[in-house]
This record gives C-alpha cells, structure tokens and sequence, in this order.
C-alpha cells in the first residue's frame, strides 16, 4: 500500500514539472502564428493602392525585424520597378513634347529676366564691382541653369505627373535601402535617375533660333576638328566655361582664336614683367587692347578682361563673373575670343571682325602649329625639316628649338648641324658648343 501512495505522488510531482512547460510551449506556438498571420495581413496592405495604408503597412513590417524586411523587400522592388517604367514613360513621344514646350517657355523667359538684370548698370553697377548687385545676378542665373543642367528633374515643376512619380520612386529607394537592398546602377537618387533623361530634350535648341543654333554647332566642329592654338589646358578650359556660360545663356558660343590668344599671352607677360596691372600699357605701341591685337594680324580686337591671383582658367572664369563690368563683357556681342596667362595673371580678349574659319591661313604661327601637329618628336628628320620651315618662314627661335631637339636624337645629323651655322671641318662639326 505505502508503495502505491509512494508511485502516485511521484506521477503528481512530474506532472507539476510538465504541464506548465507545455503550456509555454503552446503559447510560444499561438504567438508565432499569430506573428505569421499579422505578416501575412501586412503584405496584402502593402501592395494596396491606398497611399496611406501601404506606407502604415510599410512601416508596420519594418517593425518586424528581419522578417518583416525579407516580406517587405520583393514588394517595394516591384513597385519600384512599377513606377521607374510609369515615370520613363512620361519622357518618351508626346509626352516629352509637352515637357519640352514647357521647358523652352522657362528658359526664354528666365534668360530674358537674367540678361535684364546683368546688363542693367543700376541693378548690377560698375562701383565695387557690382556687388550690391550679385547676389540677384546669381539667383537670377541659378534658375536659368536649374532648367538647362537638370531639364528632367526640371518638369517636376511644371507636370503634376511627373512630380507624383518622382516622389513615389524617392520612397521606393527610401525602402528599398531600409530593408537592406540594393539600388541600380545609376539609380542613387531619383535626380541623379532623370539626369539620364537630360539628352532627349536636346536642350541646346530651345530658346533659340535655328541659325543660332547652326552657328553653335558649326564653331563647336570647328574647335574640335580644324582649330590651330598654342593656348594650353588652363586656357582653354577658361574659354570653354565662359562658351559654356554663353551657350546656357541662349547667346553665341566664340570661336577661339590664336591671334586673339597670343595678344592676351603677351599682355599678361607685360604686366608681369613691367609689374603693372591695367589695360592700359605704358608700352607706346601697345596701348590699348585694340592695338595689341593687331599686332598679331587681328582687326577689330575690342573687349577685354584682365585678372590676377588665379592658377587655374575656371577661376578666372569665376572671378569675371563675380564682376560686373567683367561679366557683360562675357556676355557681348562677339564672335572671336583668346585667353592667354602668364604666372598668376590673365587677360581675355574679345572681338567680332576677323574670322580665321574658312579662310586660307597665311599667318606663319598658326601654320606652324599645324605642322606640330603633324610632327614625329621621336625622329630627327622630322624635327630638322620642321626647323628648315621655321627658318624660311622667319620664325627664328622655333627654327633653333627644332635643330636642337633633331640633334639631340642624332648628334650627327647633317641638316641640324647646318641649321645651327656649325661647319664640319676634319670630321667634326665646328661652332657646336656641346663639342
């Protein structure tokens, strides 16, 4: 009897022991299913078309952890997807016309509010500058560039469509990133996204007349298959910014121009080495800018800008525009421009007479530089016939410069030597200093 009372209480003491595990057990069990059932409900919602109750889903499976994001990431992914093809579409046929319209319309008025200002002498005056008048100057231009750099990103403003897709595609990235996924390549953010659509407006063509345009693309041909020029990078990247400025603008981009180029080279190394600052010379004979620029077979030499500190050309650039007087003349009714710098200090010069292109080019200098062009710096021939050019065409310091590097490739080379004056008596070449 003791023995059965002893092996009943034993079965109570176990079951004390198990039944409240299982209960845990189970509840663990319902709190997983409900768990499951609560993702499930959340990734209905967050496929609904109702904005506010996807992004509460949204943000409800996002509370969920890893789970939740694992749920949520096929989802925002295909409505990226979704949207990224809507939102393309709005730049293709009609549609990109109708941006395009409203795009021109905004350029053609923001230049005219922006030239208005630049060239009103009240508004942006000559005294300090024009720096009570530069910051309107900047504002005034900043929203002419917005619409030229950024035209996609640009009919945000002016098509309610585009504007809702964006902003759809911005919170698809948003939680595409906040789930752990991955974006593609180009598609950091919805703006860097529409920039890609900035080629389709073809930009360059609106708010201007054709033969403007023809004009601008015949001198950009021009600078990239036929242009002779001794003007190094830093110059020419100051001639582009202000063409590229000029362009923006929906002005005439200038022709660069070597006779323009080395009258304002000349002018920076004058006002170096005669230590003054001015476009006035104290050298006679070179005066005025008009005269310099003649003095290198260019007629009709006008506007100029002189500058001093900077080490690059977009700085030079940067500092004419932050100048009243500076800037309108960037802004001129030219044709022809020429950039030259000597150390820190730059002249730009301006004109609108002289064309180089399509004519037959009689000027020595340019000429040579087309023979540069054409020359094998690894071959003495080659340099010492350049150098015999150079002789018959009175550029002396060329003809010596070209005999010296044709020498240094073959210290015997006959012509070179010639060249020189050097005479050959008993094998060896007489009046050569390196002998």
């Amino acid at each position: 009897m003791a023995l059965i009372v002893l092996v009943a209480l034993t079965h109570r003491a176990l079951e004390a022991q198990v039944l409240p595990t299982s209960r845990a057990q189970d509840e663990k069990a319902l709190e997983e299913e409900r768990r499951r059932v609560r993702l499930q409900i959340l990734a209905r919602e967050a496929r609904d078309w109702v904005d506010w109750r996807r992004l509460a889903a949204w943000e409800g499976l996002l509370e969920y952890g890893e789970d939740g994001r694992k749920v949520l990431l096929p989802i925002v992914e295909a409505k990226l997807e979704k949207d990224r093809v809507a939102l393309s579409e709005r730049f293709k046929a009609t549609e990109l016309g109708r941006a395009k319209k409203k795009l021109e319309a905004a350029l053609v008025d923001r230049r005219k509010e922006a030239l208005a200002c630049i060239f009103d002498g009240s508004r942006y005056p000559d005294e300090n500058h024009g720096a009570a008048g530069q910051p309107e100057v900047d504002r005034l231009v900043n929203r002419v560039r917005a619409a030229f750099e950024h035209p996609a990103s640009f009919t945000r403003q002016t098509i309610p469509d585009v504007d809702a897709l964006a902003i759809a595609l911005e919170e698809d990235f948003a939680y595409v990133e906040a789930c752990g996924g991955k974006l593609a390549d180009g598609m950091t953010t919805v703006a860097v996204w529409l920039d890609g659509f900035n080629a389709a407006f073809e930009v360059e063509k609106l708010g201007i007349n054709g033969t403007r345009h023809d004009w601008n693309v015949e001198v950009a041909k021009y600078h990239a298959e036929e242009l002779l020029t001794s003007a190094d990078s830093e110059e020419l990247a100051c001639m582009n910014a202000t063409n590229d400025y000029r362009r923006m603008m929906g002005l005439p981009i200038v022709e660069v121009d070597e006779r323009l180029v080395r009258a304002a080279r000349k002018h920076s190394q004058e006002m170096k080495e005669l230590n003054y600052f001015a476009h006035e010379s104290p050298v006679a004979a070179n005066c005025s800018p008009g005269q310099r620029c003649a003095h290198e077979g260019y007629s009709g030499g006008g506007a100029e800008n002189i500058a001093a500190g900077m080490s690059h050309g977009v700085g030079a650039f940067e500092g004419w525009y932050n100048s009243s007087g500076h800037h309108r003349n960037m802004l001129g009714g030219h044709q022809q421009i020429g950039v030259g710098r000597f150390d820190r200090l730059w002249t730009q010069n301006f004109g609108g007479s002289s064309s180089l292109r399509g004519r037959k080019i009689e000027d020595p200098q340019i000429l040579y530089l087309g023979r540069l062009k054409k020359l094998d710096p690894t071959n003495a021939d080659s340099e010492a016939n350049l150098a015999a050019w150079c002789r018959s065409n009175g550029l002396e310091e060329r003809a010596k410069e070209h005999a010296l590097r044709a020498l240094a490739i073959d210290p015997e080379h006959e012509k070179a030597h010639e060249l020189m004056g050097h005479v050959k008596r008993d094998g060896r070449w007489e009046g050569d200093p390196a002998r």
